[in-house]
């Protein structure tokens, strides 16, 4: 066994697809619920040596119809995260979902899952019914967050701009360019400048994060507010070295592998941002199977770069797993 530590890795109880099956939610536009269990996850996992994996959830997430219903599947997914953590030891960590955009619960979520669950993080998607992360709105949970020095996992949610017809595109294109937005938002609105001590990790390598860093730097206003206004001789001057400074304290996963995207990572971020992730869970075995396969056969790391990419620098942001 490689004991890689898989920091992108999905689960996805049957309560939870049970509680959403009331409301008629089969999973995403894009595609239903894969069948899942913990022995078809550790099955997966020994295939492709990895020695633990970090769980979190995916899109269509926690919340739906009202707060009530959303803290209980919230809860009932938290708790089933810590369960298997103590039934399988070593072999699980989670980051905790929350029921956002209700704020009251999210809070009470990370008191509980962090403080009395013992989970490792909390997962984060991109946006809530809309609304970003670097919305106002969000400030008491960063500012909880950022009190904790928090791990924060960041997944891409559905765009809700996406119609039916082009739903196949989502998982192909959709993905990353969301994760793109959101990272752009967290940068623009400066919570990423305001909230220093979390440690965000970014699912599927960044999206296209990495490649437009500069793009994204140079339009940012770093003075703590989204800067909407197009005109530049109305602006002030941008720090654009500040912009990627900030960009660059961010970790990348491996979820997106590819030759061209994971030389990219590293040249921006460098090897030590860099964690191995495959999207297991929602994604097929054989998809698991090629990228692992991907980033082993990356020709960008020497030996010790890449048993950092498989562990060590995931054991750096989760000490309990050295």
């Amino acid at each position: 066994m490689t004991n890689r530590i898989d920091i992108h890795n999905h689960l996805i109880p049957e309560e939870y697809v049970s509680l959403l099956a009331t409301l008629g939610i089969k999973g995403t536009p894009a595609v239903d619920f894969p069948s899942w269990s913990p022995k078809k996850a550790l099955k997966v996992m020994d295939r492709n040596g990895i020695r633990t994996a970090i769980l979190s959830m995916s899109t269509p997430g926690t919340y739906f119809k009202d707060d009530a219903f959303s803290r209980k599947l919230t809860r009932v997914t938290n708790e089933y995260s810590a369960e298997l953590i103590a039934r399988y030891p070593g072999r699980f960590g989670a980051f905790a979902a929350l029921p956002l955009p209700d704020e009251e619960g999210a809070l009470a979520e990370i008191e509980y899952s962090l403080d009395t669950l013992g989970l490792d993080g909390v997962g984060l998607l991109t946006n809530y019914q809309g609304i970003y992360l670097g919305d106002p709105r969000f400030e008491t949970i960063f500012t909880e967050l950022n009190r904790r020095e928090a791990v924060v996992f960041v997944h891409p949610h559905d765009h809700l701009v996406m119609e039916d017809r082009y739903a196949i595109m989502t998982p192909i294109l959709e993905r990353a360019l969301e994760t793109t937005r959101a990272v752009t938002n967290l940068l623009t609105s400066g919570t990423l400048a305001r909230y220093p001590k979390i440690r965000f990790i970014l699912a599927h390598g960044g999206g296209s994060v990495p490649f437009l860093a500069e793009r994204i730097a140079a339009g940012a206003g770093l003075n703590g507010a989204a800067r909407s206004d197009l005109d530049r001789t109305l602006c002030s001057p941008v720090d654009i070295d500040e912009g990627l400074n900030l960009l660059k304290r961010l970790h990348f996963d491996t979820a997106q592998p590819g030759q061209a995207h994971l030389w990219t990572v590293k040249e921006f971020a460098g090897v030590e941002h860099m964690l191995f992730g495959t999207d297991s869970g929602w994604v097929t075995p054989i998809d698991t199977r090629l990228t692992t396969r991907a980033v082993a056969a990356f020709n960008g790391f020497d030996e010790a770069e890449r048993k950092m990419v498989d562990r060590d620098n995931a054991r750096t942001l989760f000490p309990r797993f050295a």
